[in-house]
């Protein structure tokens, strides 16, 4: 199935909050690309400036708009800490005009060259992901376009969110609707980490420097109070991809972000974590 200078499709989803910060994400999978790569870039505000900040900053970048209504998952489940934009990838499907294509979340860095996972035999899975402690993280997903819309995975992965109402409502619902056809990456294509909560063996520079994706996950962001809890390698690896896009801050999800880690924080403290 290789093909020579094929081109890699990429896509993201973000609300006003994030996307200041999707920059670092995009420049860090030019950084190690060896094909053409074209980014799919779902918001849901008015996105003619967004789009002009984004093209200024990285203005080699192939990169196509798309405006979704997040209006449509209001009455989806979610968490605090969570935009319903988590639920933009369960309809990507539909809109992007390619046979694979790779999701990311924002709050990521590539370290390696992601041409190889579009081309991966998927065998006769539905789709290929990394799986963290026997359960899906929906944080990076090779999407099959053909199998996904022939099996219905759209309907079915937003129905079972709205009927079962999980914590975590996405991959929770594509895991029930993908079932056991997941072809199932190794690890080092979504290494997750959290300042708090993983071990330092985990977030030592000797193990994050193997990992082909650094996944930042939880409230704790490089671009927040979190990075004051992480090692000084993972603070920078996010800093070389440069600084956040030229765009006015969400203060209410700022200061939200900024609460959530400064109880966390207060937690472990009395609890001696």
């Amino acid at each position: 199935m290789e093909r020579e200078f094929m081109t890699v499709h990429v896509a993201i989803a973000a609300d006003d909050a994030i996307f200041r910060y999707s920059g670092n994400l995009l420049r860090s999978i030019l950084a190690h690309a060896s094909q053409p790569v074209k980014f799919h870039v779902f918001v849901d505000f008015e996105y003619e400036r967004a789009e002009k900040v984004l093209n200024a900053a990285i203005p080699d970048a192939d990169i196509e708009f798309y405006y979704l209504d997040a209006s449509v998952f209001k009455d989806l489940p979610n968490r605090t800490h969570l935009s319903p934009m988590t639920y933009a990838r369960l309809i990507m499907p539909e809109r992007i005009e390619a046979d694979r294509f790779l999701y990311f979340d924002t709050d990521m860095i590539a370290q390696a060259d992601i041409a190889e996972l579009v081309d991966i035999d998927l065998q006769d899975n539905l789709m290929a992901a990394v799986f963290n402690g026997g359960g899906l993280n929906s944080g990076l997903l090779l999407f099959d376009r053909e199998s996904w819309i022939a099996e219905g995975l759209t309907e079915k992965s937003l129905k079972y969110a709205q009927e079962h109402r999980p914590d975590f409502g996405d991959q929770a619902a594509i895991e029930a609707a993908v079932g056991d056809r997941f072809l199932i990456l190794e690890e080092d294509w979504n290494l997750v980490l959290d300042p708090v909560w993983t071990g330092k063996e985990r977030l030592a520079e000797k193990r994050t420097s193997r990992a082909k994706v650094i996944h930042y996950c939880t409230g704790f962001k490089p671009w927040n109070l979190g990075r004051l809890a992480m090692p000084r390698h993972l603070q920078a690896l996010w800093d070389s991809h440069g600084k956040p896009l030229k765009l006015p801050m969400n203060f209410r999800y700022e200061f939200k972000m900024a609460g959530w880690a400064i109880y966390m924080y207060a937690r472990n403290f009395i609890t001696g974590r």
